[in-house]
């Protein structure tokens, strides 16, 4: 007996005119789990089959290929299991495949005839070129009800307004993310990051995506999402007056989306840049900024989008020796095992210069004069006078903390003052 509901039963759920979906997961006693799912999930799996409707047909793009199968199912099964029965996905995942394999024709024309007469999804194969479709999609109105944005990752804030971005009425800020890099640094940090272990959302598929706000003339927005990007990001976007409109030059499911994105801006280090202040509507700073052309930002995900469909890592998430043999420039098989320094010195400090092949020694602390005058003392630069109220005060301001160099010292300092107290 299967575990899961089959592929047919999963598919007729999901374009039934029913309330919500149903956990497929198959419990001991043969029946369905009686966990009830959301209606997005449907709405998702509904997304997600009209854009590989095209893979599996051969109309998407460039190629059949484009992306297994395997993932395919990997996500349908992620989206649909519940919260208890999710640890089962792989197995779902096998099975789902299994049955695509055994009855791949009569599935998909079970598909396209759920998109073409009840889908609100457009077919991303009919217009050939999926970019479009999202751009149409993102610059329809944006409704904003309350609700939550269940996509949104932290580091980029939350979302404050409700309203469509518009043209920035003076010049946006960005700043410049890093010091210029030599070439063959750049190499060493890609082989770096390639040879990093694929773990977390590194190892899972997801979009990648890129961007050409007009609000910023010359730069390029690069990221990534583990969901159907028109649906969530590029909405999340719209809404950002630091972008205004923009033109969407790729979108794309990949494997190792994440992994992508930060090859790229690595890659691209000379040019990555980041917003001087947080966007005035979701208050993110955002930072996968790239000072390039479009030709060559998609020459570049072109190549790394290549790399990971041809399977560059393990099960454990390790480079293969086929894929470290035929790592794409300027990363270099030679970088393998390279381990870029990490700087210790603290921001507004300066590193300490070596002399004779060994760090300088810190200069010891000056010792504290605290020898009083007739009129006023001097504690490590805090002036002392004999008005007791000044003395309380400058002592408040030392601010010192105590350490192995300087035990004891409190105590000698609260003598010292009492003997300024002494009538």
């Amino acid at each position: 007996m299967s575990a899961f509901r089959s592929l047919a039963e999963l598919f007729d759920q999901t374009y039934a005119d029913t309330n919500s979906p149903q956990c497929p997961y198959i419990v001991r006693t043969g029946g369905p789990c009686r966990n009830w799912m959301s209606l997005k999930v449907s709405e998702k799996t509904k997304s997600i089959v009209a854009e590989y409707l095209g893979i599996f047909t051969g109309s998407f793009r460039e190629s059949t290929n484009a992306a297994p199968p395997f993932q395919f199912f990997q996500m349908i099964a992620n989206i649909n299991l519940c919260k208890n029965h999710k640890k089962h996905a792989n197995h779902a995942t096998e099975q789902w495949l299994n049955e695509f394999t055994e009855e791949r024709s009569s599935i998909i024309g079970k598909l396209k005839e759920y998109c073409s007469l009840g889908s609100h999804d457009t077919h991303a194969g009919e217009n050939g070129d999926y970019a479009d479709e999202i751009d149409s999609s993102a610059n329809k109105p944006y409704c904003d009800n309350g609700g939550s944005d269940d996509e949104k990752r932290p580091s980029e804030g939350r979302e404050g307004v409700s309203t469509l971005s518009s043209q920035s009425s003076s010049p946006i800020g960005v700043l410049r993310r890093s010091a210029t890099l030599a070439e063959e640094e750049v190499g060493k940090k890609l082989t770096c990051l390639l040879e990093k272990r694929a773990e977390g959302n590194s190892q899972k598929p997801g979009w990648i995506y890129a961007l050409r706000p007009l609000n910023l003339p010359g730069k390029v927005k690069i990221g990534y999402t583990l969901e159907t990007p028109r649906f969530q990001r590029l909405q999340y976007h719209k809404r950002c007056t630091s972008f205004g409109d923009y033109e969407v030059l790729i979108a794309e499911l990949i494997p190792h989306a994440y992994r992508v994105e930060q090859l790229v801006l690595t890659e691209f280090s000379n040019e990555h840049y980041q917003l001087e202040n947080r966007c005035k509507s979701c208050e993110a700073i955002h930072k996968e900024l790239l000072d390039i052309d479009s030709e060559k930002l998609l020459t570049c995900l072109r190549k790394w989008i290549d790399f990971v469909k041809s399977s560059p890592y393990n099960k454990e998430g390790q480079l293969t020796k086929e894929a470290k043999d035929n790592i794409p420039l300027p990363a270099k098989s030679e970088f393998l095992g390279y381990k870029p320094k990490r700087g210790r010195t603290s921001r507004g400090t300066t590193p300490k210069k070596k002399s004779g092949g060994q760090d300088s020694q810190t200069p010891p602390p000056s010792k504290l004069d605290f020898t009083a005058t007739t009129k006023n003392s001097t504690v490590h630069g805090a002036e002392l006078s004999q008005d007791q109220d000044e003395i309380c005060s400058a002592l408040e301001n030392l601010q010192l903390t105590p350490s192995k160099q300087t035990g004891g010292f409190m105590t000698r300092l609260l003598s010292i003052a009492g003997s300024f107290y002494s009538p």
